[in-house]
């Protein structure tokens, strides 16, 4: 009977984990995680890649709609820093959205009145004091509705509305972001057309985007 009993009670007994067991369920656990992390990093990267690709699309078609109303493609900024050409800003904000001068101001004022710019403003970072884009009665709007992240406003002097000037950004950090009116980082379209060095008989436009530790080039010469 004691032994009946005995058997009974051993075959009652739960099966615990071994320690290998446990080893080899964390590992498990291990991989699992890392791979939902992977594809959730890759995900991240595709939507942002996407995202710039998808404002990369809407600035060569405004380009080349101002292009074929225009005649040639808006000017760029190519300055000399220790002698060397630079890709500055470009004035391509005002370029695209239109704009008409007011006498009695003295400003550059964008079509439908939403921002302003004084000539030596434009000169001070577009290195030209107007815009081809400004025949009173003529200009074109050819980029409307931007969102907040694809433009920034710069400014020479925070105090002053007048030195305030817009420019158009890629809408994800770059690793040579320069500083808006708040001192935000902000990443800025390179824009050349002047003289393009991949696509020579039109222009080249691209963005240098930060994604994690990765440098990604977004630009109009590589599909």
């Amino acid at each position: 009977m004691k032994d009946r009993n005995t058997n009974i009670l051993r075959s009652g007994k739960r099966h615990a984990f071994t320690l290998i067991e446990m080893l080899v369920v964390i590992a498990i656990i291990g991989v699992l995680a890392a791979l939902v992390t992977g594809v959730a990093s890759g995900a991240a990267k595709s939507r942002k890649v996407k995202r710039v690709e998808n404002d990369l699309a809407r600035l060569v078609t405004a380009i080349e709609d101002y292009k074929a109303a225009m005649g040639n493609y808006p000017p760029d900024n190519i300055a000399l820093v220790n002698g060397v050409p630079q890709v500055q800003p470009a004035g391509l904000y005002y370029e695209l959205t239109g704009t008409e001068f007011q006498d009695a101001q003295g400003v550059f004022v964008t079509l439908g009145g939403v921002n302003q710019i004084a000539p030596n403003q434009a000169e001070m970072f577009f290195g030209r004091k107007g815009f081809q884009n400004s025949i009173p009665g003529e200009a074109q709007s050819f980029l409307k509705d931007l969102r907040n992240d694809q433009k920034a406003v710069l400014t020479s002097n925070p105090s002053d509305l007048r030195s305030e000037v817009t420019i158009l950004t890629a809408p994800v950090e770059g690793p040579n972001d320069i500083p808006d009116k708040n001192n935000q980082p902000v990443n800025p379209w390179k824009y050349v057309s002047s003289s393009p060095t991949n696509n020579t008989a039109t222009f080249d436009l691209w963005a240098e985007v930060k994604i994690g530790e990765e440098i990604v080039v977004i630009n109009n010469w590589q599909n």
